[in-house]
């Protein structure tokens, strides 16, 4: 695709651009914010981010368990969703999988009379080149021709306060389970974070990056405290209650379309469903993509939804593979 992928493009990004590439049918990422859903959009493939607690994190390491999902990166929805049926499940090593999700498995994909909502407010309109914001006004037009409902504005009551929100709960969760995780094995020694800051400090050459996260996350409140306990909620209210539920009641939408990955930070820290859909190219020949997102475990309602816009506005950017010769 002609671009340098990098950690920039979501944690997940090496998974994804296997997939890409042909290098094997389907990878697993995991994403704590927009670690599947910024690759899959960066190397024009489908990514989907469950619920939380839609697919078991045990053997996964931690970052932010409230948040942590891990999901399938493939070349389609209808793959996407084969893989999502055979690794959702309850599972007792992760209680947060033992919750009651009653969303319908048989639900139809039909565009027809879908309502989208468009959140635009601190959402599409943080798309920030003329070009992507014409090429995603395009495929609403595409989308709307084609039989859906196009609600636009669909805006989040909260988008402001959300686009401005820092909280604790990235550290303080970091922080938490990864201690949880290193008590329990071990590894060489390690038995908690402040272990690895100590080794780290005395190996100065193993950290050229420093170590400023960890660092954070060793000073941040403790999970049983106020300050977590308010910015949990507070983020909570922010993203779901006050966001991406109340803009899906205000538009009676059934979903909500955002472009690129401008609603990651409030898909996150909502736990909702989430899929990336490649879209084509913008005017640098860079891949494009759309995110479908709707209310926490309503997964394959989404994933339904997104099989029907996929029909309409969906096209991969394939690799090329060619290597000039030197000389």
């Amino acid at each position: 695709l002609g671009v340098e992928y990098g950690r920039g493009q979501g944690s997940s990004v090496g998974s994804a651009a296997a997939v890409a590439a042909g290098f094997c049918a389907f990878a697993i990422g995991s994403e704590t914010q927009n670690s599947i859903q910024a690759p899959a959009v960066h190397t024009s493939i489908v990514g989907f981010k469950p619920s939380v607690g839609q697919v078991s994190r045990h053997g996964l390491i931690p970052l932010v368990p409230s948040q942590d999902s891990p999901g399938p990166l493939t070349r389609s929805v209808d793959d996407t969703l084969l893989i999502f049926q055979a690794i959702a499940g309850p599972d007792m090593n992760d209680t947060a999988t033992l919750a009651d999700f009653s969303d319908d498995a048989s639900r139809h994909n039909d565009l027809q009379g879908l309502r989208i909502g468009i959140p635009r407010r601190f959402m599409a309109d943080n798309v920030n080149t003329d070009d992507h914001k014409a090429i995603f006004n395009d495929l609403l037009a595409s989308l709307s021709r084609a039989g859906a409902i196009i609600v636009d504005p669909c805006d989040m009551p909260a988008a402001e306060q959300l686009n401005a929100v820092r909280s604790c709960v990235f550290r303080s969760e970091f922080h938490s389970s990864l201690n949880t995780l290193l008590a329990g094995l071990k590894p060489c020694g390690m038995t908690s974070m402040g272990d690895i800051i100590e080794w780290n400090k005395s190996h100065p050459e193993a950290i050229p990056y420093g170590q400023s996260l960890l660092d954070a996350a060793k000073a941040s409140p403790d999970i049983r405290s106020a300050q977590y306990i308010n910015d949990r909620r507070h983020d909570v209210a922010l993203s779901l209650h006050e966001g991406i539920l109340a803009a899906l009641k205000k538009g009676s939408a059934d979903v909500l379309l955002s472009p690129m990955t401008v609603a990651a930070k409030c898909t996150g820290k909502a736990g909702v469903p989430v899929v990336a859909i490649p879209a084509g190219a913008d005017a640098a020949g860079l891949p494009f993509g759309v995110t479908v997102y709707g209310a926490p475990g309503q997964d394959y309602a989404v994933i339904h939804a997104a099989e029907a816009i996929e029909k309409v506005i969906g096209k991969r950017v394939l690799p090329d593979f060619t290597v000039a010769n030197e000389t």
